[in-house]
C-alpha cells in the first residue's frame, strides 16, 4: 500500500506546472483554481483507488477476527455455566450412584474372600473305649464309623456344589448391577469415566463432581454468587 501511495505522489509531483501569462498581453480575466487543476492520470488514479482497497481489507480483517474471538469465549462461558448449574443439579443423585456403588463393590469384596464353611467330620472310635468290648463289638464299631464317614463326605461334596453355585449366582448378580450402576453413572455424567469404553471411574473427576466448584469450570468466584442466585 505504501509502494502505490508513493508512486502516486510521484507523478503528481512530476505534472508541469502551468505557465504564467504575459503581462504585455494586458489584465487577464480572474480563473478559479478548479480550471487550474488537471486530474491525475489513469495510473495515479489506479494506484490511489488500489491503497484505499488495500487500507480497508487490510483493517477489515482485524475487526471480524476480534468479533469472532468474543463470540468464542462468549460462547465457551455460556458452556462453563451450563456445566455447573448441571453439576449442582445433579449432585445429589451422583453421590446417592456413588454409594451404590461403592456398596456393591464391598459385596463384591467379601464374595470374593468368602470361604466354605462345612459341617464337622465324624470322630472315629475312641481305642480306649473300645478295648472294653469284643473284638466282634469293635469291628462293628469300626464299620459304621466308616459308613458315617462317607454319608458325610457324600454330603459335604453336595453342600459344596450348592455353596459353589450360590456364590456364582451372587457374583452374576452383583455384575449385572455394576454394569446398570455404571450406565446410569455414564449418562448422568460420562466425564465421570477414563474413557468412552473404560469401566473404571477417575477419582478426580468424580471429586470436581462432588463439590461443584466454579474453579473447575474455568469459572471465577463471582459466578458461584451468581449461579447460586439463579
Amino acid at each position: 500500500m505504501s509502494v502505490a501511495l508513493g508512486q502516486a505522489q510521484r507523478q503528481l509531483m512530476a505534472q508541469p506546472e502551468p505557465r504564467p501569462a504575459n503581462r504585455e498581453s494586458g489584465p487577464r480575466p480572474r480563473r478559479s483554481w478548479l480550471a487550474t487543476f488537471k486530474p491525475p492520470s489513469p495510473a495515479c488514479s489506479l494506484a490511489l483507488s488500489l491503497g484505499l482497497c488495500l487500507a480497508i481489507v487490510g483493517c477489515g480483517p482485524s475487526g471480524e477476527q476480534k468479533r469472532q474471538t468474543a463470540l468464542e469465549q462468549q460462547r465457551q462461558q455460556q458452556l462453563a455455566r451450563q456445566g455447573l448449574e448441571n453439576c449442582r443439579r445433579d449432585q445429589a443423585r451422583l453421590k446417592a450412584l456413588l454409594l451404590a456403588i461403592e456398596r456393591q463393590q464391598d459385596q463384591l469384596r467379601q464374595l470374593q474372600t468368602a470361604q466354605y464353611q462345612g459341617t464337622s467330620q465324624p470322630q472315629p472310635p475312641d481305642p480306649a473305649l473300645a478295648a472294653r468290648f469284643s473284638r466282634e463289638d469293635q469291628e462293628l464299631d469300626e464299620l459304621r464309623y466308616r459308613e458315617r464317614l462317607q454319608a458325610w463326605q457324600m454330603a459335604e461334596q453336595r453342600a459344596y456344589g450348592h455353596w459353589l453355585e450360590a456364590q456364582a449366582s451372587q457374583r452374576e448378580q452383583l455384575r449385572r448391577e455394576s454394569q446398570s450402576l455404571s450406565s446410569q453413572l455414564r449418562r448422568l455424567n460420562p466425564a465421570l469415566f477414563k474413557s468412552s469404553s473404560d469401566v473404571q471411574i477417575d477419582p478426580n473427576a468424580v471429586k470436581r463432581a462432588s463439590r461443584c466448584e466454579p474453579a473447575d469450570f474455568g469459572l471465577s468466584a463471582k459466578d458461584k454468587g451468581d449461579q447460586m442466585g439463579q
